[in-house]
């Protein structure tokens, strides 16, 4: 295989240099062309190989990805991982069940739907020193249970 260049310029005016490989006859059989004709060449052997690699990037299959070794990583959870997060959630939820109302809402207003002391107290009318308090509670109860 031979290296052949040309330069063409762009659409804004810059010089672009391409390069294509070719068989050594072909390239052989070009030295003797014009220099004109090599330009021709040159471009529609570019535009070409640029065809044939689109081309070939959007047939690959996953059969002939996996036939060279490669493979993807699945974000599906195996058999085991779901065996301990169902594990871990079963133990959530006694550890959940632990607390009392007032501990569960408030731990539920502040961890999952994300609202502040200030928030909270406002909604159950209370002061946010108390649900600050409820709060901390209703953790140190579920990290000891869970």
């Amino acid at each position: 295989m031979k290296k052949l260049s040309t330069n063409i310029i762009t659409e804004n005016g810059e010089t672009k240099k391409i390069t294509v490989f070719v068989e050594d006859e072909t390239a052989a059989a070009l030295a003797h062309c014009d220099e004109e004709i090599r330009h021709l060449y040159i471009l529609e052997e570019h535009e070409a190989q640029n065809l044939r690699r689109k081309e070939t990037r959007r047939h690959i299959s996953y059969e002939s990805i996996t036939e060279k070794g490669l493979d993807f990583v699945s974000t599906e959870e195996s058999p085991s991982e779901r065996l301990i997060r169902s594990e871990e959630e079963k133990r959530l939820h006694n550890a959940m069940a632990t607390l009392t109302d007032k501990q569960y809402k408030i731990l539920w207003l502040v961890a999952v739907d994300g609202l502040s002391f200030h928030e909270v107290g406002r909604l159950l009318g209370v002061n946010w020193d108390t649900v600050r308090e409820h709060y901390r509670a209703a953790v140190k109860k579920v990290q000891k249970n869970f």
